[in-house]
């Protein structure tokens, strides 16, 4: 989706590289990076430098597939993402325990727990 009324001025640091008729900008939330600031990608590494997790970062990687450089703006998100509930669904028999989940998510994930051996976390049976 365009943004109306947007121009950028791209310099190109003395490459001597003419501008491509239509380059792209990508702009989306990440973890770290400057806010409304263009950076502009020549690999994965320099994304995850510049950016950090997130769905800019995917969108940049993905880019990169096509083309280099990738151009990048981080903006501000108005709301912070928060981690669902979790749902147990037991198979067999119910067990007792929970799981809690912790940190600001940066994208949309979908986990599935499957618990495969009974027993309290970090706790070791001995044999006598």
């Amino acid at each position: 989706m365009s943004i109306p009324g947007q121009s950028f001025n791209i310099r190109d640091s003395g490459r001597n590289t003419p501008p491509a008729a239509s380059t792209f900008v990508y702009m989306g939330c990440s973890e770290k990076g400057s806010v409304s600031e263009l950076v502009a990608c020549a690999d994965q590494n320099q994304v995850l430098d510049a950016f950090g997790e997130g769905s800019l970062s995917e969108d940049l990687c993905r880019a990169l597939q096509e083309s280099t450089p990738v151009y990048g703006v981080r903006l501000t998100g108005s709301v912070a993402g928060v981690a669902g509930s979790v749902t147990k669904t037991p198979s067999g028999t119910p067990g007792t325990g929970t799981i809690t989940v912790a940190g600001a998510p940066f994208d949309a994930y979908s986990v599935q727990v499957v618990i495969t051996a009974p027993g309290t976390v970090a706790a070791r049976a001995r044999a006598h």
